[in-house]
């Protein structure tokens, strides 16, 4: 059920949005969250499917989250501050959003990067099966 369900989620359109994430309303507290408070900014996410298997038969999929967000005065936000934000509750408000293409070139280097990995995971998953092989 819970791959339904994710499975749906990945296919609802998501628009750009105006949110507001309330600190003030967090049950635990952050010192690299208390710095942020009252700043404003653009977080972007892109969802990254990686398939492997054969075209027809078993095949697998990974997901990835990427996240880029930076300030409105530039100064880039780290994974881990992201990931403390989107802990955080949140409101949708007006205001027009606007994805900066800097953000998107940072998503496109953390997809290289992730798909650099894969490749290098399977690379040398592939080697050790050679190397049974070989002995």
């Amino acid at each position: 059920m819970a791959q339904a369900v994710i499975r749906e989620a990945k296919d609802v359109a998501t628009p750009p949005a105006h949110l507001v994430f309330d600190y003030s309303g967090s049950p635990g507290k952050s010192s690299k969250l208390a710095q942020l408070t009252g700043r404003k900014g653009t977080l972007a996410a892109r969802v990254l499917t990686i398939t492997t298997g054969p075209a027809t038969g078993s095949q697998t999929h990974e997901d990835m989250l990427l996240l880029a967000a930076t300030q409105d005065d530039g100064s880039e936000l780290s994974e881990q501050e992201i990931h403390l934000m989107l802990g955080l509750p949140v409101r949708e408000s007006s205001g027009d959003p606007t994805i900066q293409e800097s953000l998107n070139l940072r998503l496109d280097q953390s997809q290289q990067s992730e798909l650099d990995r894969f490749a290098s995971r399977n690379l040398e998953l592939f080697q050790q099966e050679a190397d049974k092989l070989d002995h």
